[in-house]
C-alpha cells in the first residue's frame, strides 16, 4: 500500500521518473503507476478550464485510492502542483496507515519548454497551457508537514533509487489522526466557509486596486488556512465586478465536491487572476 507521490513541472522527467521506479520495485511487490496515460485522457483537454481540472484531479484522486486500498505500491505521477491536492493525496495515505513519499522534479521552466516542443503532437501540450501551469505550479516544501518526506529529483542526473526504497518502501508508516479521518460535513457549512474565504479575496484584490499600478504583483492570503497564493493587477475592477466574477465562479464549480479551503482557496485565486 505505499503511496509514492511524484510532483513537478510537465514535461519534466516524471513518468521517466516512474517507470524506472517500477522497474525497480515490480521485482519484490505489485506495482500501479497512475498517470494521464493510465485515465486514457488527452493532457490539454484536462487543463483546458477550471472544471476541467477539477473534474481531472477528481478522477486521478479516486483511482489512485482504489490502488492504495490493495497491497499495491501506488506511484502517483502527475504535475500535483496545487498543494490542497497534494494534501488530500497525502491524507489517503495516512487514513490507511500506510509509508508516504513526495518525488519532486525539479526540472526549470525554459527545459520544460524545451522538451515540450520536441513531443509528439498527440502528447504535446499547447503553449498556453503550458505557461499557465507553470505559472499556477506550487513547489512543493518541506515546510507543510505533508510534502514530506521530499526528495528533490534532477532527472539529468542519476539519483539514488535505493534511498527512495529506504523512503517510500521500508520507512516510518503514517499514523491516521483523528482531525484526517473520514468524515462528512453538512453542505451548508462548506458553502458557507467558501463564501467567507472567497469574500475576503476579492476584499483584498479590491483594497490593493485602489492604489496598484498594472503590473504590481501581491500576496492574497487566505485567512482559514494562511495559505498565500500570487496575484498580479491587471487591471483596475469595480466592486459590481468582482462580485460577478464570484458568482461565475461559484455556478462553474457547484456540482464539484470541492471541500479543502486551500484548493477552493486557490482554484479562486486562480479564477480570478483570468476573469478580472
Amino acid at each position: 500500500m505505499p503511496l509514492i507521490l511524484i510532483s513537478g513541472l510537465p514535461c519534466s522527467g516524471k513518468t521517466t521518473l516512474a517507470n524506472k521506479l517500477k522497474e525497480k520495485f515490480e521485482k519484490q511487490m505489485r506495482v500501479e503507476v497512475i498517470n494521464i496515460e493510465k485515465l486514457g485522457l488527452d493532457r490539454n483537454k484536462c487543463h483546458f478550464d477550471l472544471k476541467s481540472e477539477i473534474q481531472f484531479r477528481g478522477s486521478f484522486k479516486s483511482t489512485v485510492n482504489r490502488a492504495l486500498s490493495g497491497n499495491t505500491l501506488v506511484i502517483a505521477d502527475g504535475i500535483n502542483g496545487i498543494k490542497g491536492f497534494r494534501y488530500e493525496l497525502y491524507c489517503s495515505a495516512r487514513e490507511l496507515g500506510t509509508t508516504f513519499c513526495l518525488l519532486y522534479c525539479t526540472t526549470p521552466p525554459e527545459i520544460v519548454r524545451e522538451w515540450n516542443s520536441t513531443r509528439e503532437e498527440e502528447v504535446k501540450y499547447s503553449s498556453g497551457i503550458l505557461d499557465d501551469l507553470i505559472q499556477k505550479f506550487e513547489q512543493p516544501d518541506t515546510e507543510n508537514y505533508w510534502d514530506r518526506p521530499l526528495v528533490p529529483i534532477d532527472p539529468n542526473s542519476e539519483f539514488d533509487l535505493d534511498q527512495i526504497e529506504k523512503i517510500a518502501i521500508q520507512g516510518k508508516k503514517l499514523r491516521a489522526r483523528q482531525a484526517t479521518k473520514i468524515h462528512i460535513k453538512r453542505k451548508s457549512n462548506i458553502l458557507f466557509e467558501q463564501g467567507k474565504i472567497a469574500q475576503d479575496v476579492l476584499d483584498q484584490i479590491f483594497e490593493v486596486m485602489k492604489t496598484a499600478q498594472s503590473g504590481e504583483t501581491f500576496n492574497v492570503v487566505c485567512f482559514y488556512t494562511q495559505t498565500k497564493k500570487k496575484f498580479m493587477i491587471k487591471k483596475k475592477a469595480s466592486l459590481p465586478k468582482l462580485l460577478r466574477v464570484k458568482k461565475q465562479f461559484t455556478k462553474t464549480i457547484e456540482n464539484l465536491n470541492i471541500s479543502q479551503p486551500d484548493e477552493y482557496f486557490t482554484l479562486f485565486v486562480d479564477y480570478c487572476q483570468k476573469n478580472i
